[in-house]
């Protein structure tokens, strides 16, 4: 099972999105990256898509499908584009500190546990993020949307 969430900008046309479910992307950031910037993702209005309804959400569907129309792909846009600026400062090896993890996960004592250290290649995630902010701007016009994909 990938570990990454997939982005894809489609047509206002296009009125099936699980089609996409087994589709390669050109735009996948991973899980691991995404729950770090997950906060600040929380911040953009998006719609859930359960069935054929479109329910109002805010930020990504971890597990399931999300739509980032013109008015979230406008936040969207500042949102990635600030994690653009900011990224660019790290090392080329960017380190990030992921979720606390114990060492014996049966006993789990507070004591006994550490956070993960998340390692990425920082030019590959900033190419990746310009990508989505890319598409992020074309939806922000109002003529496409963001289909997001969880994992």
């Amino acid at each position: 099972m990938s570990l990454d969430h997939k982005f894809f900008l489609l047509s206002r046309s296009e009125n099936n999105p699980k089609k996409y479910l087994g589709i390669k992307s050109d735009v996948n950031l991973h899980d691991d990256l995404i729950r770090f910037m997950i906060d600040t993702l929380y911040w953009i209005p998006t719609k859930s898509s359960p069935g054929s309804e479109k329910m109002p959400f805010e930020g990504l569907d971890t597990y399931g499908i999300t739509i980032i129309e013109y008015e979230g792909a406008k936040i969207l846009f500042h949102i990635i584009s600030a994690w653009i600026n900011l990224f660019s400062f790290s090392p080329k090896k960017l380190r990030l500190t992921g979720s606390w993890t114990y060492y014996n996960e049966e006993e789990q004592l507070e004591d006994e546990g550490h956070y993960e250290t998340l390692e990425f290649d920082r030019d590959q995630v900033i190419t990746n993020l310009k990508a989505l902010a890319n598409y992020a701007q074309e939806a922000s016009k109002g003529d496409y949307f963001i289909l997001h994909i969880g994992i």
